[in-house]
């Protein structure tokens, strides 16, 4: 039987919009917090480096110092809770008092990056096979001092990881994860990952259709070279198998484009893969994102709303125009560097952009309250090439190796196109891509008629030009 979430009657009431995406009859949906009813206080601390935090633990005050990663405190007679007396310089910690964290400790404390002011990241653009073209970032998942790449995608939102890259075979084997008796958690190096198991899909009509099967966890991720930028505690899918209509079968542990992190300023539903859609359902958009406490009925969204913002720093990222290097999936620790992607957004970034509002939605609960949640689909489009044009709606997507051009019915657009066309996109007055055909590759184009849905400008776009999205105010920036 599956278990209601109760924060969705709590939507309902005040109008939002009560969604199911991923459900599970193993765990409750809502995890309540541990406290110890007396004695010592004992605490994991991850990722502090700034100087200056000070923990209120009962009437105790415990001051720690960068790097440290453990604290007990005996607060004496009756419980006492954790709280945040002063914030390091430079970061914003959090309390978190859930358990099932370690058995040895009761409470997490995540300190992630204070961001205030535009950050650039190390990124690397990789031509892995002589047509197919991706944008990666070195990244490392909660306390794990290795770094895997995780391809930087503009067309989803919410991170998705090879499982096989994040834990040992001790954890995790083929036909999923090894949970210990009696255990409904894995805490493993700072991550925690429970038994809800999910599913997301990428691509749809007019595009090849993949998921990703997996389970649901939590884990902190470290962006850059020098570790600039450390998120929050993010939800993340970890994914174990690939699949299509034909079924599933195990990543492989050296497939990086299983890494998924999508920064759009959307939240993405999960879906449960025992709903098979037999009634005709579809699993709607989700009104809540998931977090330690909520998790089934929710989705995901990017890891970088999860960095706390100074006044007058934009939510949001810019990503920069990509120069290629060849560099096989097996060599991406030697692929070059270059800082290609700023996390935080200030007035002045969007000088020189075409810039255009995309359609948002509140009501969306956050863990840190509601959302401004934007869609990536642009209208107002026009598309043309060789003396065709249609009107319609485009995405701009990094993680698509290919542009999908889908013609609307009724609409009139030649089905190939030849080396020497020019294929243009244009936002309302301004023409925001324009390219010759045979520079793109007529193999990395692709044309559907009659599919009444949204283009997809891919990768190609991206070698070209630049692309900026603000998570506040839902503009987007094209130049």
């Amino acid at each position: 039987m599956v278990r209601p979430n109760p924060l969705l009657k709590l939507l309902a009431t005040s109008a939002l919009l009560c969604l199911s995406g991923c459900q599970t009859a193993a765990s409750s949906n809502v995890i309540e917090d541990s406290r110890p009813a007396t004695g010592p206080v004992a605490g994991r601390i991850h990722h502090l480096e700034g100087e200056g935090l000070v923990l209120r633990v009962g009437s105790n005050q415990v001051t720690l110092a960068p790097h440290e990663t453990r604290f007990t405190v005996d607060p004496g007679r009756g419980p006492a809770s954790v709280d945040i007396a002063r914030q390091p310089a430079g970061q914003m910690c959090v309390v978190d008092n859930l358990a099932g964290h370690g058995v040895d400790y009761t409470v997490s404390i995540y300190c992630e990056s204070f961001v205030t002011r535009p950050v650039a990241v190390e990124l690397n653009a990789a031509r892995i096979e002589p047509r197919i073209d991706r944008i990666f970032a070195p990244i490392r998942v909660g306390d794990d001092a290795r770094q895997i790449h995780g391809l930087i995608d503009t067309g989803s939102a919410g991170v998705v990881l090879n499982a096989f890259q994040v834990f040992p075979p001790s954890i995790l084997s083929r036909d999923g994860f090894h949970f210990p008796p009696g255990s409904r958690r894995i805490s493993y190096n700072g991550i925690i990952v429970t038994d809800v198991v999910i599913e997301k899909k990428y691509g749809g009509r007019g595009d090849k259709a993949h998921s990703s099967k997996g389970n649901l966890g939590f884990a902190q991720i470290t962006f850059g070279k020098d570790g600039q930028v450390v998120t929050g505690l993010v939800p993340v899918l970890f994914a174990y198998a690939a699949g299509n209509d034909k079924g599933y079968h195990p990543f492989a542990p050296t497939n990086s484009t299983a890494n998924i992190i999508g920064i759009n300023a959307d939240v993405n539903a999960l879906k449960n893969p025992e709903d098979d859609g037999a009634n005709g359902n579809k699993a709607p958009r989700t009104a809540v994102v998931c977090d330690e406490r909520v998790v089934t009925d929710c989705g995901l969204s990017s890891p970088f709303r999860k960095l706390a913002f100074a006044t007058g720093i934009g939510q949001g990222f810019l990503l920069n125009r990509v120069s290629m290097s060849d560099c096989p999936l097996s060599q991406l620790e030697h692929c070059p560097l270059d800082r290609l992607l700023t996390v935080g957004l200030t007035d002045n970034m969007s000088s020189g952009f075409a810039r255009v509002y995309a359609r948002c939605r509140g009501g969306i609960i956050g863990n840190r309250g509601p959302l401004n949640v934007c869609s990536q689909i642009i209208g107002n489009a026009t598309i043309s090439a060789d003396g065709y044009q249609y009107h319609g709606s485009v995405m701009f997507d990094s993680g698509n190796p290919k542009t999908i051009i889908n013609v609307p019915r009724g609409a009139s657009f030649d089905a190939t196109l030849a080396d020497n066309a020019i294929l243009r996109f244009a936002i309302g007055p301004d023409t925001v891509y324009s390219s010759r055909v045979g520079d793109i590759g007529t193999d990395r184009i692709v044309i559907n008629q009659d599919m009444n849905i949204r283009t997809c400008v891919g990768i190609a776009f991206f070698e070209r030009h630049a692309m900026f999205m603000n998570y506040d105010n839902g503009m987007i920036g094209l130049r």
